[in-house]
């Protein structure tokens, strides 16, 4: 459902001409060196403004590689599923972490959160452009990462693991250089419960340490974008205000994460051991909160994009698998579990309130046109190939609605290896192959895998219904049979 969500997403607003950072990101810096025959190292690992994107250029030589073509359809599908994969995956990790066991009612809620936190398209950005799978990698790899180290014992063979996976963090977005902090911050607070001693501990925390700071170091700096950046504690706190909170206002962030803030600190107060998977909490909280605190920092005059929300969606993941878990906590003062129960009730239909306001402020001057037959950056990129007059856009004036430097532009599209490899609709020389035909039938077919997950929900939910009504007799005539021998 959340893969068939993107799709049909695609399927509306989807373009598939390069757009904004692409052209230089994608073309000029990665494309035109490979194809041309240059293979330094250099070229995979060279920075993009901040950033140092190794894994969305593999991507891109991947699909190349497979299908001849500079496809940019073809990334989005694959990143529609990295990121819905990736979303699975971390709602099992959060409801384990919840529930302190394998428990698929957790599992079901959290996946279901997912699934309407995505269904609205805050991160339309992300979705309908292939550049950024960046941020799925960086979501991808460091939840990885908090997964592997957390529980493990130092320089274990899970360790290491981690230790590898954070480290490839660097190479998605620059927060990724930070990938470890949460870790490091779980594995502190355990060393002061007594979770972890002795000197190879200490050790290992010190390896983590320095690696991070190591990658720190490998960020490139932007003199160019110092303007974005905060330069006061006034600037950085209402940013952070603003980030922190939403999809509430600036000022509610004790709503957006109030149950993350309790929890983690009932976990503190009461965790029994390293491998206590409550943990995962903690480190998600603090996961969330560096990147909130990292993007005030960087970008203090616009915290609310769309390429950001993804990143908020995982915090509020961790809100309510946080808010699961005070259902099970022992809190420190004498509750009604009723009462615990309606709370958490009201701060989920508080945050889907938040979503639906959010989605009525941000979307309706935020979201792209739709995509039609006639989408007009295909026409005057066809227009420009074939050097025929544009007589929608003289003198190439659509190329300043792409991206404010033109001549990049023009360098991209005049090399005659990216004529070569652009996709015929485009006016390209490569041709409509098998990768054309896949792309627009896995587009065609969203809604039907749409309805086949809303069967697949239906069925299990039932299943899971079953089940635990069935669990429910067996615990009552395991009581009654206690009692009578009693």
């Amino acid at each position: 459902m959340l893969f068939a969500a993107k799709l049909l997403l695609i399927a509306r607003y989807g373009d598939p001409t390069p757009h904004s950072d692409e052209w230089a990101g994608d073309g000029l810096n990665f494309l035109i060196p490979l194809l041309h025959g240059r293979w330094a190292w250099r070229i995979w690992v060279a920075p993009h403004n901040e950033h140092r994107i190794l894994l969305t250029r593999l991507v891109i030589w991947v699909i190349l590689k497979a299908s001849g073509r500079w496809d940019l359809i073809a990334q989005v599908e694959l990143n529609a599923a990295l990121h819905a994969i990736s979303l699975v995956l971390i709602a099992f990790m959060l409801a384990d972490a919840a529930s302190g066991r394998r428990d698929p009612v957790a599992a079901s809620i959290l996946i279901a959160f997912a699934i309407v936190a995505n269904a609205i398209p805050f991160s339309f950005d992300n979705t309908l452009h292939g550049f950024q799978s960046q941020f799925y990698f960086l979501i991808a790899l460091s939840f990885a990462s908090i997964a592997l180290l957390v529980p493990s014992a130092a320089f274990s063979f899970r360790w290491w693991a981690g230790l590898g996976v954070g480290t490839l963090a660097l190479f998605s977005v620059a927060s990724g250089a930070l990938s470890f902090c949460p870790s490091i911050g779980v594995a502190l607070l355990q060393a002061l419960r007594g979770q972890r001693r002795g000197r190879r501990e200490i050790a290992g925390l010190c390896v983590l340490m320095a690696v991070t700071a190591a990658l720190v170091c490998a960020v490139p700096t932007v003199p160019m974008h110092d303007i974005y950046r905060a330069h006061s504690v006034r600037q950085l706190l209402w940013a952070f205000a603003h980030a922190s909170a939403w999809p509430f206002g600036a000022g509610l962030c004790f709503v957006a994460q109030g149950p993350a803030v309790v929890a983690s600190t009932l976990i503190i107060w009461e965790s029994t051991g390293r491998s206590d998977r409550s943990w995962y909490l903690v480190a998600g909280l603090l996961w969330i909160m560096v990147q909130v605190l990292l993007l005030s920092w960087s970008r203090a005059l616009s915290p609310i994009e769309s390429r950001y929300m993804d990143l908020f969606i995982i915090g509020q993941m961790v809100g309510a698998a946080s808010a699961l878990s005070l259902l099970r906590l022992k809190l420190p003062v004498r509750l009604d579990r009723r009462i615990v129960a309606s709370a958490v009730a009201v701060w989920f239909l508080a945050i889907m309130a938040g979503y639906l306001q959010a989605a009525n402020r941000f979307l309706p001057r935020n979201l792209p046109p739709p995509s039609t037959e006639g989408l007009a950056s295909v026409a005057h990129l066809r227009a420009y190939l074939a050097h025929a007059p544009d007589p929608l856009a003289p003198d190439e004036a659509w190329m300043a609605n792409i991206i404010p430097d033109t001549g990049l532009v023009r360098d991209v599209l005049d090399d005659p290896a990216i004529r070569a490899v652009l996709p015929g609709r485009l006016g390209g020389r490569a041709p409509e192959n098998w990768m054309a035909w896949l792309e627009a039938h896995v587009i065609a077919a969203g809604p039907y895998i749409l309805l086949a997950g809303l069967v697949i929900l239906v069925l299990s939910g039932y299943r899971l219904v079953t089940s635990e009504r069935r669990r429910s007799g067996l615990d009552r005539d395991d009581d009654g049979g206690a009692e009578r021998s009693n």
